[in-house]
Formats: structure tokens, sequence, C-alpha cells
């Protein structure tokens, strides 16, 4: 047997492999790189109902099944105005712990799939009684200001943790970043402890990536991550852990009132009902008097509650059902 004859009988054997891979590959589903929130839940929570926004071009009006989800169903998909938005709700009372996928399908278009997972809750070894129990009249509160209040990186690391954010340094300007982070708040716990406060009262530790004059946290344009220049998510979930330790309460600081205009729900909104006044910048009044004087006007009552704090800041219709249902879930 000759050898050419031994080359083209390879050839042909790694041609079939590679025909073979090629049509196994056109069988697989492929993945959605969508923005999807929350990327993962947790079985056994009381409210059985989950919402998962899925935000990524032409996703609105697709179908949506589920595969490999054992007692998890579809109760809901809404699509809005921006074609960019799937909203789907489904009920996963009595699910354990899991991964499925999410299959979405456009008209005309390819099945799509989502990977999802709900997650076992955590019953932390270090919880405790105190770790559990709301904050009220007997505890002292200390209100923390996360940005103004200790620096616990180095500077190398700090640069890095502020790279690729819109206010990219830290300076002594008026309004600007000061640097502070979730190192510095561990690293000063028992200082704290020692002042003899229970609880400490942070404001909001989540992502406010604005041009400027956000260190306060107030402008949240990531309702589900820590803000990269305090730390992460496990630094956040370390520094709760470090309170218990020490007996002290986290009260956590949840803004529904209004976000950051670079939030992505605002810049490339589902639909205009999601913020007041069709989200368009009408200012607030401030007259806060008006909201309880049995006598005040409707314009005016209406100005005082629904008007914008800043233009920076839109404000939040919560009586839109499905950013309502977002924000709440958000909050858990």
């Amino acid at each position: 047997m000759s050898d050419n004859y031994l080359n083209f009988a390879e050839n042909c054997g790694i041609m079939k492999k590679i025909v073979l891979t090629i049509v196994l590959l056109a069988l697989v589903s492929p993945l959605i790189k969508a923005e999807v929130h929350p990327l993962h839940w947790y079985a056994g929570m009381k409210n059985p109902s989950l919402q998962i926004l899925t935000h990524e071009k032409g996703i609105g009006g697709s179908a949506v099944e589920l595969k490999d989800a054992q007692n998890i169903s579809v109760t809901e998909v809404k699509s809005f105005d921006n074609p960019d938005y799937l909203i789907i709700y489904l009920n996963v009372e009595g699910a354990s712990a899991q991964r499925f996928k999410i299959q979405v399908k456009g008209q005309g278009s390819k099945v799509k799939e989502i990977p999802y997972e709900l997650k076992e809750r955590s019953r932390a070894k270090w919880s405790t009684e105190t770790s559990r129990l709301s904050w009220d009249a007997g505890d002292v509160v200390y209100l923390l200001m996360p940005d103004r209040f200790a620096k616990g990186y180095s500077d190398k690391e700090k640069k890095m943790m502020f790279k690729g954010m819109k206010e990219d340094s830290w300076n002594e300007e008026d309004f600007g970043r000061r640097g502070g982070d979730l190192k510095g708040m561990t690293d000063h716990l028992d200082y704290l402890e020692e002042l003899g406060i229970t609880a400490i009262w942070p404001t909001p530790l989540l992502v406010n990536d604005m041009p400027h004059e956000s260190y306060h946290g107030y402008a949240i344009t990531d309702y589900y991550q820590t803000d990269s220049r305090f730390g992460t998510n496990e630094d956040y979930c370390n520094w709760v852990k470090e309170c218990h330790k020490r007996g002290i309460k986290v009260i956590q600081d949840i803004v529904f009132n209004h976000c950051g205009r670079e939030n992505f729900l605002f810049k490339d909104r589902p639909d205009d009902s999601w913020f007041h006044y069709d989200s368009k910048f009408t200012q607030t009044t401030y007259k806060t008097g008006a909201a309880s004087d049995p006598h005040v006007s409707d314009v005016d009552k209406d100005l005082t509650v629904n008007g914008w704090f800043v233009e920076a800041m839109p404000d939040v219709n919560q009586n839109n059902r499905y950013f309502a249902d977002y924000l709440i879930q958000a909050s858990k």
C-alpha cells in the first residue's frame, strides 16, 4: 500500500471529523450575550415569583421556553416599545438549586439560550440572632459615607479599581471622590465597635458610573453590582460578615425614588412610562408640605411627589409594575 494512499485515507478521516463537528455545532443553540438582571437567583425564597429582565438587540417579542428546568415554569413574558427588552416571569415555588437554560426564539430566528442558575441560599455560620433583628430605637446608628470614610487599598490597587469608570480618579476637588472603600470600612470596624455603635448605615455602595459628583452613591447605574471603586460584591459580603461577628447590624440604603441618568434602564429604557413625566426632565418644587396639604392643587402635589430631584437623577415611576418588581427584587 503506497504512502500516497495512506495520506489520502488519513485526510479523508480528518475531513469526516471536521464535517461532523460542524454539523454538531450547528445543532447547538447559540448563547445570548444579553444583559440579564439578576444574573442568578436563590432557591427557597419566600416570594416564588422571579422576574428576569433581559436587554439585547431585538430580543423583544421572542417566545420563551425552559430547558432542563425542574419544578420551574414560565408564567409571563412581556415585551415593550423598545424591541431590545424582554421580561420573563418564572414560578420557582418548590424548585431546588439547579442550573437550566432559558430558550428564546424571535420570528424567523434561531433558538438562543440564556444559561441560568438557582443557587442554594447560604446559612452563614456567623449568622446570629443579632444579625437577623431589625434596627430600632434602641440602636446607636452610625451613618457612614464610604467614599469619605477610610481608604484601605493602596494607590496602585485603587488605580485599577477606578479604571474604566467615567470618574476615574480621586482628588481633593469639591464634589470629587476621595477614595474610601470597603477594605477601609472593614479595617476600622474595631474603632466603630469601641465607639459603642450597634448599627452601621452606609450610603449606597452600588455602581454610580456618572461623569461627576456621584461620590454619595445616590445616582445608581447598576442595582446588582458593587461599585468597583469601593471593591467587589465579595468585599461587601465580607464586610457584612465582619460587622455581624461584632454584633453590629447593617442597614442597606436602597434608592427607589430615582437613579443615575447613565443607568441603562434610563438611557435605553423599555418605554417612557418607566420614569415620571414621560422620562422628560421636570424639576420638583421641593415643597414637601404639598404632599400632605389637604388643600394643595393637583399640579403642585404632582410636581412635589413626581418631579425630578435633579436632571442627573431621573425620577422613577414606581407605579410601573415592571419597574417596581425589578426594584423590590433587587433589594433582596
